[in-house]
């Protein structure tokens, strides 16, 4: 299918569920369906829908499933015929916050100066201890004197339970970081997570101090950052690659982008977000684990391409689940803020 053409049925599927279940509901038992409308609507909860590239100019509709039974499979049946059978469906299971507990040792340490996938962390009230990871340095547009480090709401606001000062440390609390000591900056802006509404990034910026030294621009020993990239200006099968708290520096490919309704368990409660990047791991690694959260993902010319955020266990054409990331322009406009390189 044409781009156009994906994009137009995945957003059929979403403004009218009842229309697309409404057949189905005629001939499942009444034990499935307790109520045709009430589980219409219910029905897309589990499935996310984006795009799947499979070569230039052609593309699919992918579904992805975060629950099974019935309905589920009715459904996934439908969006099938629907789409004429250019669909690429995968059982992702559930996603969860990419935070804490496990890490790599490298990546968890004291690092002066700051270096992009170092841990970080707020700092928490005493008994809880976590770490995501530092994606990388921003300037605010309107201020760009002050540098940021730029990481996912859950990292650093804890869930938007921060106010703005609240204190942020290198490395993460988890990873032996403590206050005062290893105070690198403050929490300075963030977007706020809704749970009622629609997301679409998990973002948030650590102002740092004056005193504190940074690297703006090493990725690991990929080389040095290079900018930005959309995900459509990438060419087919682009590898893209991460340096994180936990798994250090990894390779995956993008498996789907413009991926809507997809469902994240945080502590806040299960949260939706739209316009999401998929992303596999190759080889027979993840690409991401818990830590991870606040990875910068870049393509092979080390242009930005997406902020990590959550992910899970199941998926993957190497069974090592799936990695979620916000596409790094929607992540630098809600902040208002550009890559410091």
């Amino acid at each position: 299918m044409k781009l156009s053409s994906v994009r137009s049925l995945k957003a059929e599927l979403f403004s009218v569920p009842t229309a697309v279940t409404a057949d189905l509901a005629e001939s499942t038992p009444f034990a499935v369906f307790s109520s045709r409308r009430a589980t219409a609507r219910r029905t897309m909860d589990g499935i996310a829908l984006g795009v799947a590239r499979v070569k230039k100019q052609q593309y699919r509709l992918a579904v992805r499933l975060q629950r099974t039974g019935p309905l589920i499979s009715a459904m996934t049946d439908e969006i099938s015929r629907l789409a004429k059978g250019e669909v690429d469906v995968q059982q992702i299971g559930t996603l969860v916050k990419f935070q804490g507990p496990t890490s790599a040792a490298f990546y968890r340490r004291r690092r002066r100066p700051l270096r992009i996938g170092s841990s970080i962390g707020d700092v928490p009230l005493p008994g809880f201890i976590a770490a995501g990871t530092l994606g990388c340095f921003v300037v605010r547009r309107t201020a760009p004197l002050f540098i940021g480090m730029l990481t996912n709401n859950h990292v650093i606001a804890n869930e938007n339970a921060n106010a703005i000062g609240s204190p942020v440390a290198q490395p993460g609390t988890l990873d032996g970081g403590e206050f005062p000591d290893d105070q690198v900056g403050e929490l300075g802006k963030v977007i706020k997570l809704r749970k009622s509404a629609t997301n679409f990034v998990d973002a948030a910026v650590g102002d740092v101090f004056d005193d504190v030294e940074f690297d703006t621009r090493t990725i690991g020993n990929l080389g040095s950052l290079e900018g930005q990239v959309s995900v459509l200006d990438l060419p087919d099968k682009a590898t893209v690659h991460k340096v994180g708290r936990t798994t250090g520096q990894t390779k995956g490919r993008i498996t789907a982008f413009d991926v809507d309704n997809v469902r994240v368990e945080y502590d806040m409660g299960v949260l939706r977000f739209d316009n999401q990047i998929e992303i596999e791991g190759t080889g027979k690694k993840a690409f991401s684990d818990s830590g991870d959260s606040g990875s910068l993902i870049v393509d092979d010319q080390l242009r930005a391409v997406g902020l990590l955020f959550a992910g899970g266990d199941e998926g993957g054409s190497n069974g090592k689940g799936l990695t979620y990331a916000n596409p790094i322009d929607s992540v630098l406009d809600a902040l208002k803020v550009d890559l410091e390189i």
